[in-house]
C-alpha cells in the first residue's frame, strides 16, 4: 500500500521535528549528566560506583527478561484500542512487580559473579526500580507512537534534575555515598514514570483479561530474549574487572561512561525517532526498507565520529570531569 505524497511529506516533517527535539534532549541531558558526573565523582569514592555497577549487571538480565519487550511490543502495533492499552499496562505492572521480586531473590549473584562486597544489597534496592518504572512503560510508548519527543525530552530533563541534582548531590554532600547513587537511579525512574503517566491521554487502565495481554507477550518476549543475548555478550568486562576489586570496577565504570556517553545518547535518540517513524511505514515495504537503511547508515556514521573523538580525548576528559582520585581511569 503506497502512501500519498501528502502523507509522505507529513511523516517526513514529523520525523525531522521529532529528531530535532530528540537531539536537543541529547545535548541538554548530556550537559546535565556531565555536570553531575563532575560533581558526584568528587564526592563519592570509586568503590561505591563499583558496587552499583556490579548490582546493575544482574539487574540488566532481570530487566530484559521482564519489561524489555513491552514498550516495543506496544510501539509496533498499527492500532491500539482502549482495551489493548489496558492489557499492555496491566502486563507491565505484573512483569515489573515480578521482576523486582526476582531481582531480590537473585541479588546474591551480583556478588558471586563480580566478587564485589555489598553488591547483593545494592541489587535488592535497585530492583525496586522495575516496579517503580512499570506504570510509565505504556504511557511512554503512547508518546513515542504519537512522535511527541518534545514532551519526552522535557520529562526526561525534569526527572534528571529532580533525582540527580536536587536529591543525589545533597545526599553525597552529607556523606551518604551509596544512598546518593541509589537515590539517583530510583528517584529518576519513579519521577519519570509518574510524569509520563499523567501526561498521556487516554491514560491506560487495567484489565484482568488474559486475552488482552497475551498478544503483547509473543512479540515482546522475542525482543526481550534478543536483547538478553546482547546483554550477555557485553557484560563479561564487568565480571572480569569486578574480580579486581570494587575500586577498580568503579574506575572502569566511570571512565566508560565518560567515553561512551556521546555515542549512547546520540544513538538512542536516532533509533527512538526512527523506530516511531517506521511503525507508520509497516504497510509500505519500500519506504520501510529505505528508512531502515538510512537509520543504520546514520547511526554508523555517528558511532564512528563518537568513537574517534573518545579515543583521542579520553585521558583529558577523564582528568577534567572526574578529578584526581580517578587517575587510574585515564588508562
Amino acid at each position: 500500500m503506497e502512501a500519498s505524497p501528502t502523507d509522505t511529506a507529513a511523516l517526513r516533517s514529523a520525523t525531522v521535528s521529532s529528531l530535532g527535539w530528540a537531539w536537543l534532549g541529547v545535548v541538554v541531558q548530556a550537559a546535565l549528566q556531565l555536570a553531575y558526573t563532575a560533581v558526584i565523582s568528587r564526592l563519592v569514592a570509586p568503590g561505591e560506583f563499583g558496587v552499583i555497577a556490579a548490582a546493575m549487571l544482574v539487574l540488566k538480565f532481570v530487566t530484559y527478561l521482564g519489561r524489555g519487550g513491552i514498550l516495543p511490543a506496544v510501539l509496533q502495533r498499527p492500532t491500539l484500542s482502549t482495551q489493548e492499552l489496558a492489557g499492555a499496562n496491566t502486563l507491565s505492572i505484573v512483569v515489573g512487580a515480578s521482576g523486582a521480586f526476582l531481582g531480590f531473590l537473585v541479588a546474591p549473584l551480583a556478588a558471586a559473579l563480580t566478587g564485589v562486597p555489598g553488591a547483593a544489597s545494592a541489587t535488592r534496592w535497585i530492583s525496586l526500580g522495575l516496579l517503580l518504572g512499570a506504570p510509565g512503560i505504556v504511557p511512554e510508548a503512547q508518546l513515542r507512537r504519537e512522535m511527541r519527543f518534545r514532551t519526552i525530552t522535557t520529562l526526561q530533563v525534569v526527572s534528571y534534575l529532580g533525582s540527580n541534582i536536587l536529591l543525589a548531590i545533597p545526599l553525597a554532600l552529607m556523606g551518604h555515598d551509596r544512598a546518593a547513587l541509589l537515590t539517583a537511579y530510583l528517584a529518576g525512574v519513579f519521577i519519570y514514570s509518574i510524569l509520563v503517566r499523567f501526561t498521556v491521554a487516554p491514560r491506560p487502565g487495567f484489565t484482568a483479561r488474559w486475552s488482552q495481554m497475551r498478544q503483547f507477550v509473543r512479540f515482546g518476549g522475542t525482543v526481550a530474549l534478543t536483547s538478553l543475548l546482547d546483554v550477555v555478550s557485553s557484560s563479561s568486562d564487568i565480571v572480569y574487572v569486578g574480580r579486581l576489586g570494587s575500586g577498580q570496577l568503579g574506575q572502569y565504570n566511570r571512565a566508560s561512561l565518560v567515553i561512551s556517553l556521546p555515542l549512547e545518547q546520540i544513538s538512542t535518540a536516532a533509533a527512538g525517532t526512527a523506530r516511531s517513524a517506521m511503525v507508520r511505514l509497516q504497510e509500505d515495504r519500500r519506504r520501510f526498507v529505505v528508512a531502515l537503511q538510512t537509520t543504520v547508515g546514520l547511526q554508523a556514521g555517528l558511532a564512528g565520529a563518537a568513537v574517534g573523538f573518545g579515543a583521542a580525548a579520553s585521558p583529558a576528559l577523564v582528568r577534567l570531569l572526574l578529578g584526581p582520585q580517578w587517575s587510574q581511569a585515564e588508562s
